[in-house]
């Protein structure tokens, strides 16, 4: 996929540091940024410096407009058109012909001298005893804000197509395109206008991040699926029904429990191929320390776990509860023949067999959880599935449940959400 061109303007020594900043954000979110005061697009050597910029113009994606105090340098002096109007204009036919979105922001101090302007110049008007001369020269007069005010508010009123608005609104011709005026006091008020027009808001970095835990997903899902008739198969149904079938109960595990022929040969074989996974945590602990998966919460200053992001440590727990159940039970007792002949029964220690369903349980927690994993990270909706119960005992399955302390019980515990509403109750 092309990298979106963004092509950033503005008046020469104004918001130098904001420039470098939007710099900086729009290139870690894969944009390529161009502005003359940057050096950074090609300037043919027969070209004057201007032209070459205003020719970056016409290959953007996106033209930024920052209007603050100063004028900047000039294009055409004589005309009173500054190199930044004459940008913006050549971008705003652009944009009429449809081969760029323009964006403009008005810093707010800026825009309130402005009312306080056209209230000068209406008093100005009312007194007669001063020239056009004289009224001119007070407008433009340099002041703390602007270096020539009546420039800066006349440029204001080009950029919003006032005249054109309303000449369209008494029936003399169309309505403008790309008039709107953002106003802003920081930084995060221009990336907030601009994210939803070119990305989602995922940097470079973080989506070569969110490829790399996929691919890392796929590979431990490679690992842990069976491939039967030519494809790969979830093993979810088969070990729900295998489970149920043998309805293991408590009361049973200090002796041995009777198996039909059947069931015993499915339980033996997926022991047997299951026995020969060996998941690993550590890749997927290693993003669970990163910010990869949190989401910023800048009302509260602080990251918090998303959906994904518990996805992803119920993953890690479901993995050593797998990997401690390879080493709790004989495997030996399980992996053997089975009945001669379809109507025998095969008698075998009930402790063994819950052993070898808590293996098939967690590894179709494993399976299931890596699998919605793979389809978020591939810009899919998370579905986390309903997990297989913790224990192979399902007649103790509800009472685990309830005696299972949850992080939200943690948080709880130690105040860290709100008891009723379940809402965080860090403030600052």
């Amino acid at each position: 996929m092309q990298r979106p061109t963004v092509f950033i303007s503005s008046t020469i020594y104004d918001f130098s540091d904001l420039r470098s900043a939007l710099k900086y954000f729009l290139e870690r979110q894969g944009c390529l940024v161009l502005a003359s005061e940057f050096n950074d697009f090609t300037k043919p050597l027969d070209t004057h410096s201007y032209q070459a910029c205003l020719d970056a113009i016409g290959k953007s994606d996106l033209f930024i407009l920052l209007v603050g105090s100063r004028i900047g340098g000039w294009f055409d002096k004589p005309n009173n058109i500054s190199i930044t109007k004459q940008e913006y204009r050549v971008a705003y036919e652009l944009q009429r012909a449809g081969r760029l979105k323009l964006l403009s922001f008005v810093r707010r101090d800026i825009w309130n001298f402005r009312d306080n302007l056209k209230s000068l110049e209406r008093h100005l008007a009312s007194m007669d005893e001063l020239s056009q001369e004289t009224r001119d020269k007070v407008k433009s007069y340099p002041n703390r804000l602007a270096n020539d005010a009546a420039y800066i508010v006349s440029f204001i009123e080009e950029i919003g197509r006032n005249r054109e608005t309303a000449a369209a609104v008494s029936g003399g011709g169309a309505f403008p395109v790309g008039n709107w005026l953002h106003l802003f006091s920081s930084f995060s008020e221009i990336i907030d206008a601009v994210e939803p027009l070119i990305f989602r808001g995922v940097s470079v970095d973080d989506a070569a991040a969110r490829k790399a835990l996929q691919i890392q997903l796929i590979s431990l899902l490679q690992g842990t699926l069976l491939r039967i008739r030519q494809s790969a198969v979830h093993p979810r149904d088969t070990v729900a029904k295998l489970a149920a079938t043998i309805d293991l109960k408590a009361t049973q595990l200090r002796g041995d429990i009777t198996i039909d022929g059947r069931t015993w040969r499915t339980l033996s074989s997926l022991v047997m191929m299951v026995a020969r996974m060996h998941p690993l945590t550590e890749p997927f602990q290693a993003v669970l320390a990163s910010p990869l998966l949190l989401q910023y919460e800048p009302q509260n200053s602080r990251y918090r776990e998303t959906e994904a992001y518990d996805a992803l440590a119920a993953l890690v727990e479901q993995i050593r509860l797998f990997n401690a159940a390879q080493g709790a039970f004989d495997r030996a007792s399980i992996i053997r023949p089975g009945p001669t002949s379809p109507g025998q029964n095969i008698r075998a220690p009930a402790h063994q067999v819950a052993g070898a369903l808590q293996l098939l349980l967690r590894w179709v927690n494993v399976v299931g959880l890596a699998g919605a994993l793979v389809r978020c990270l591939d810009g899919h909706p998370l579905q986390v599935p309903d997990l297989m119960p913790a224990t192979p005992l399902l007649d103790l399955t509800d009472e685990i449940e309830s005696e299972r302390v949850t992080p939200k019980d943690v948080r709880l515990l130690f105040g860290l959400i709100e008891p009723h509403t379940g809402e965080s109750t860090h403030r600052t």
